[in-house]
């Protein structure tokens, strides 16, 4: 790990935690989850981008990940996968993935305004043609300001339900959600990776019970919700399965209410 660990300081800082990072980049990697929301602080896109080519030279990772910028953040994403549950949002409908917590709908409905919904297959449609796996890369994903980053996150991360709001009405907490009852659904998983040493050594390298997935629906919506995250969690569930790197996986859910919701 001090390969590792020598390289996230370097490229990223000494505040970044590197176990924690190099778990999720690994569950990208074998393709477990499609992305990673790198979100720490301010982001260097050109220190993200050394590190990845850092720690594919050493082994430490496999595929060439592309990184896509939107506005101050970024999503490290493994493009095969990304591609693959894009495409799946792309041709399905998906009406009913959304949920809208727009502060003018009053509380939580499902579903989302069409012309929201067009213009996300959009941006993505676009951004898919600038993907490509032979080789680490930067994407800049261009954005309108009437699009709802927050959706278009969630969806990238391949969440079986997205908020999305009317973004003319206000900023990330003018929403709906305040004080509102909501199921939160995690995935954990104990996963082993194979780390490299500088003397060419490999040894393997245990995370244990780590959120792989984490998001959250209003309990209100459950009857329609829980269908969703039910079909979903089973196909997770047999990815999961069917990975030799993953020891244990489990499914949570807890009720919460919170003064106040951003997104």
């Amino acid at each position: 790990m001090e390969r590792l660990k020598s390289a996230v300081r370097k490229y990223l800082g000494k505040k970044v935690n590197a176990a924690v990072l190099y778990y999720y980049l690994s569950a990208v990697d074998k393709g477990l989850k499609p992305a990673y929301l790198y979100d720490v602080g301010t982001v260097s896109i050109p220190g993200v981008l050394k590190l990845l080519s850092d720690l594919k030279e050493h082994r430490l990772i496999i595929n060439n990940f592309n990184v896509i910028e939107l506005g101050t953040d970024c999503l490290i994403v493994n493009v095969e996968e990304i591609k693959k549950s894009s495409k799946r949002f792309l041709a399905d409908h998906v009406h009913n993935c959304f949920i809208n917590v727009s502060h003018a709908v009053g509380k939580p409905e499902v579903g989302i305004e069409l012309s929201a919904l067009n213009e996300m297959k959009k941006t993505l449609e676009e951004t898919l043609t600038e993907l490509d796996g032979s080789q680490i890369k930067h994407c800049v994903m261009t954005v309108s300001d009437s699009s709802n980053v927050s959706s278009l996150f969630g969806v990238l991360l391949d969440y079986p339900l997205v908020y999305w709001y009317d973004v003319s009405e206000g900023n990330c907490s003018d929403t709906c959600l305040n004080m509102v009852d909501l199921t939160v659904v995690s995935v954990r998983t104990t996963l082993e990776c194979c780390v490299v040493q500088d003397d060419a050594k490999e040894v393997r390298q245990s995370f244990d019970k780590q959120v792989l997935y984490q998001f959250s629906y209003p309990s209100a919506l459950k009857g329609h919700c829980e269908q969703v995250v039910v079909r979903w969690k089973e196909k997770l569930a047999d990815k999961l399965r069917c990975s030799s790197d993953v020891k244990q996986f489990e499914f949570e859910s807890q009720n919460v209410c919170m003064e106040s919701v951003v997104l």
